[in-house]
């Protein structure tokens, strides 16, 4: 019998852990924008900030809040007008108030004044009981009152900044030629969790003892996903090259042209550090593997 109330105390203190929601932030932004489109109809709203240390966490919430509100205005015709954040930028500058700020009941009704929303939409985050974990709170505010007219609370896992922009140089080698490898290269990511890889291969050297010149050039463009964690993430692709690449084998020249296919994976480590490897080949009589480390900026 003792086992047994030891069993029930037991299964009645881990029914809390199990029983709470914990999503991710799109999913409670989700959540929050199809509660408020189904409530409210014929109004201006204004997406201001997100109370955080992280700028890019604040920029996320923004957008990915009017985007959902503007998605569901179309798929229900609710009538309702939401401003694009480069306004919410513009309205910044010249309330002086912060995107990760907190927001007062006087900060909303200055906004609501400057640019006749009617609605005033904000966040907050702090750190919960674990790791990555962390609770988050929407609101929703009448402007003219500062009234709190739909405020809903969280328990989120972030998914960390899932845009990669970079510039770099890295240093590696295909083993055999070229031996030696420079690389030039940089991100752009318009959308989430993907991007665009733009570079160039500058390769040296041979480890045929009967080359006694190589070098070769490899501009590339690689699209690739891109899963992130807290500094930094993996990614995976393929895209295309042109291979230009001179040898002197045994007293004569040799030239190589051609178009290469690249698939393509590795790690951004902390933010600074790009570990990489490359499988490129032209389908005929060329292939060869890269690996690289370098450093990387990441904005």
């Amino acid at each position: 019998m003792k086992i047994f109330y030891f069993l029930l105390l037991l299964c009645c203190s881990f029914t809390p852990l199990f029983s709470q929601n914990i999503v991710t932030m799109q999913a409670a932004i989700d959540n929050f924008a199809d509660d408020f489109t189904s409530r409210f109809t014929n109004k201006k709203i204004a997406v201001v900030a997100f109370e955080t240390d992280k700028h890019d966490l604040a920029v996320d919430f923004i957008d990915t809040m009017i985007g959902k509100l503007i998605e569901n205005n179309l798929k229900k015709n609710r009538n309702i007008e939401v401003y694009e954040r480069h306004r919410i930028e513009y309205i910044q500058r010249e309330l002086d108030f912060s995107l990760t700020g907190k927001v007062s009941d006087e900060t909303v009704k200055r906004i609501g004044h400057f640019i006749g929303a009617d609605i005033v939409i904000y966040g907050s985050i702090r750190k919960g009981n674990s790791i990555n974990e962390y609770q988050m709170t929407i609101t929703a505010t009448e402007a003219e009152s500062a009234r709190i007219i739909l405020q809903k609370p969280y328990t989120v896992r972030l998914i960390y900044n899932s845009h990669l922009w970079t510039i770099g140089a890295s240093l590696g080698t295909s083993f055999i030629s070229p031996l030696v490898i420079g690389t030039i290269h940089g991100t752009v990511a318009p959308f989430r969790y993907s991007f665009l890889e733009l570079g160039i291969d500058l390769g040296f050297l041979s480890n045929d003892p009967l080359v006694t010149n190589y070098y070769s050039i490899l501009p590339f463009a690689h699209y690739a996903f891109f899963l992130p964690f807290e500094k930094g993430g993996w990614y995976v692709g393929a895209g295309i090259g042109y291979l230009h690449s001179e040898q002197t084998k045994s007293g004569s020249s040799g030239l190589n042209r051609s178009i290469t296919f690249n698939v393509i994976t590795g790690f951004n480590i902390l933010n600074i550090i790009n570990i990489s490897y490359a499988l490129r080949t032209n389908f005929a009589d060329f292939i060869n593997n890269k690996l690289s480390i370098g450093y990387t900026y990441r904005f």
